[in-house]
């Protein structure tokens, strides 16, 4: 076998046009996908990271405010947050932080300015894993859990015109569909990659709280978990914790939003895949068949020296998976520079970001990684093998005789 290998590689070069452009459609094909599995990845990373920061890995939250959300119906909410809270720290295994939250919307004003904008009222020493909040902080700090602070986005901010230290009013619907208003001070500006955040403020749960008239109730309850794969696991037995049923407990998958991107994601990988693929093996075939026609008198000849139908498809097969490999090594070391490239200093997606309808960030790092390689590679071996059997097949079928009566 191994000598039938070494003429395959010989036969490869007999006609070296013809191969190089074969293995260049290999090399192409490969180094494509390298390129796009990995911005793919990158995309399918974000979107997790993103939801998951924003909703947590899992949720609890009252049915009708899910159903209502938009329009921030504070009346749908967790009662008796700080026991449910408790239940699921002493009972569940798995669970990294429980945080509470309140969304709202008010009225912002300082002087003789006024803006409409929405809001999170979080817990500041617990929930700073929501977009990365303490590490986009350019200037101030995070609001202090029991002081009337506001922490704004950095557009928020410079449309209120302020600076840390200022002082400005939030005037926003309490639980019972009254006005209630707070005098906050700016205790810090951030800037997140996620465009909409900018837009928006953090106030502490307990000031919330307190003036929305919603004592020891939040919106959602938002849980973390210390490692994602366990996510279905702890959803069932939070669910069997949580006894009522007005309310629903999600886990970060089923947010409809993220399963139709993924779903989109998959379809265009897919997609991808078959086009290039497709042209790489037309490619490897019309190689193979000519190779097939031309040599028609040496592989008779091969025959009546006693090579068996098999040990012929098996040279026909290893010359293709040659180009296969050739144009796969190359393909790879080309893709992977543009993958890291890009791994490394991100691809700025400008107003794509805020017109997806998710949160993504401005700037998509690809995703590179040694397995993702070796997939690619071998997906590209694989495909030249299967684009030489129809030539490899035709070539045992030949009949000696028949095969030799063209020499000459």
């Amino acid at each position: 076998m191994l000598t039938l290998i070494k003429i395959a590689f010989r036969n490869i070069f007999r006609n070296k046009r013809r191969s190089f452009l074969t293995i260049g459609a290999v090399f192409i094909s490969v180094a494509i996908t390298t390129f796009f599995i990995s911005i793919f990845d990158g995309m399918y990373e974000m979107m997790i990271r993103n939801t998951v920061s924003s909703i947590g890995h899992i949720q609890i939250v009252h049915k009708t405010y899910y159903e209502k959300e938009k329009t921030m119906p504070l009346k749908y909410k967790i009662d008796n947050y700080s026991k449910v809270k408790e239940q699921i720290l002493k009972n569940v295994d798995g669970v990294e932080r429980v945080a509470g939250r309140i969304l709202l919307g008010g009225m912002l004003g300082r002087e003789d300015l006024d803006e409409i904008a929405g809001g999170f009222a979080i817990e500041p020493d617990i929930d700073t894993s929501m977009f990365n909040i303490s590490k986009n902080i350019i200037e101030g700090k995070m609001p202090h859990k029991d002081r009337m602070e506001v922490l704004l986005g950095d557009k928020l901010a410079k449309r209120l015109r302020v600076k840390v230290g200022d002082e400005i009013i939030i005037v926003s619907k309490t639980v019972y569909n009254s006005l209630g208003g707070m005098a906050l001070k700016v205790c810090g500006i951030a800037k997140f990659s996620v465009e909409r955040m900018n837009n928006v403020f953090f106030i502490p749960l307990k000031v919330a709280q307190k003036s929305l008239y919603m004592e020891d109730a939040v919106s959602r309850i938002i849980i973390e978990l210390r490692h994602s794969r366990d996510v279905e696991k702890i959803k069932k037995r939070i669910k069997g914790l949580i006894d009522n049923d007005d309310y629903l407990v999600l886990s970060y998958l089923d947010n409809d939003a993220l399963k139709s991107m993924i779903t989109y994601l998959r379809v265009a990988s897919f997609v991808e895949l078959l086009i290039v693929f497709i042209i790489a093996i037309f490619g490897i075939f019309n190689t193979m068949f000519t190779s097939v026609f031309e040599r028609t008198p040496e592989i008779g000849l091969l025959s009546s020296m006693g090579l068996t139908k098999y040990k012929i498809q098996f040279l026909f097969l290893s010359e293709s998976g040659i180009i296969g490999i050739i144009g796969s090594i190359f393909g790879i070391m080309l893709g992977s520079v543009a993958a890291y490239y890009f791994a490394t200093k991100g691809f700025n997606l400008g107003d794509v970001a805020t017109n997806v309808g998710m949160d993504w960030d401005r700037v998509l790092y690809a995703e590179f990684s040694f397995a993702q390689i070796l997939k690619t590679f071998l997906l590209g071996f694989i495909v030249s093998i299967i684009a030489g059997i129809i030539p490899a097949i035709k070539a045992s079928r030949l009949e000696p005789t028949e095969a030799l009566r063209k020499i000459g």
